[in-house]
């Protein structure tokens, strides 16, 4: 998706997914990142199926409820799952941060907006989007597919630091065998960050998201995993930096929230 503005079907090589059930966050958010391309799915609907046990999904209904923090580091191995891409995998420098939340929405809404074309159009929080399809994003709605892919870039400004523009690549895709319906995402930075203060700097981005349909809810189980220099502002290290792109991540789900309640987009992609 390329994620807010403070922001491949291939092959998995050595680094082998688990089929094991993750017993915290971070062997849940490992799991989905190194699960996604599992050709069977198995291992990716062990893991989804994990996440309702390692967060009070009943908790989160309540109205403003969401959970954050930290898990662990990448590996070299896994960080070397984003094929294609030209950042240098630096497992010590991404620093690794997560949210869960709950809000109404229906399954088939929820995949409409993330395929949707111009996620500008939904969000309005970048200088410039664009969105070009590897893979038919619409058989994938109508259930003719079972993922999709897209690659994109991104311009966006940070007040009183400056602007910065990027590459990434996100797929989607839709888990078989779960107990609930549910799908995944996987970004990652395609190309690195320029920008226009010599101070900020933008070097890794990976990304894994697993939306799941509980009662009728979504719960968007979210983690990023980002290498940032925010100018004056410090890095991910930083509480005003780590602190704000949390929050910027919770806001986008509340604005999801609010698409899902209006019925927009009407169509897709």
């Amino acid at each position: 998706m390329g994620r807010a503005a403070w922001v491949a079907l291939g092959l998995m090589g050595a680094c082998k997914p688990v089929r094991e059930a993750p017993t915290d966050v971070d062997a849940a958010l490992r799991g989905l990142w190194t699960a996604y391309h599992d050709e069977d799915g198995e291992a990716l609907a062990v893991v989804v199926d994990a996440i309702p046990t390692l967060v009070d999904v009943d908790a989160l209904a309540a109205e403003s409820a969401w959970v954050d923090g930290q898990q662990g580091p990448l590996t070299l191995e896994e960080m070397a799952l984003a094929e294609g891409s030209e950042m240098v995998p630096e497992p010590e420098e991404a620093v690794a941060l997560f949210t869960v939340s709950r809000y109404p929405c229906a399954m088939d809404h929820q995949q409409k907006i993330l395929v949707y074309h111009d996620q500008n159009e939904l969000y309005e929080v970048y200088d410039g989007y664009v969105r070009s399809y590897i893979d038919d994003a619409a058989a994938f709605l109508a259930g003719g597919a079972a993922g999709a892919e897209w690659r994109g870039d991104i311009e966006a400004t940070i007040p009183t630091v400056g602007s910065y523009s990027y590459g990434f690549r996100t797929g989607i895709r839709r888990v078989e065998g779960a107990s609930v319906p549910a799908v995944v995402t996987r970004t990652f930075m395609e190309r690195v960050a320029q920008w226009d203060n010599e101070n900020a700097t933008f070097e890794q981005d990976y990304q894994i998201e697993a939306y799941l349909d509980v009662g009728g809810d979504i719960v968007h189980f979210y983690g990023v995993w980002r290498d940032m220099v925010v100018g004056w502002m410090g890095d991910m290290t930083t509480t005003p930096v780590a602190r704000t792109t949390v929050n910027q991540m919770f806001k986008w789900d509340r604005r999801t929230a609010a698409l899902c309640a209006e019925g927009t987009p009407a169509q897709s992609p």
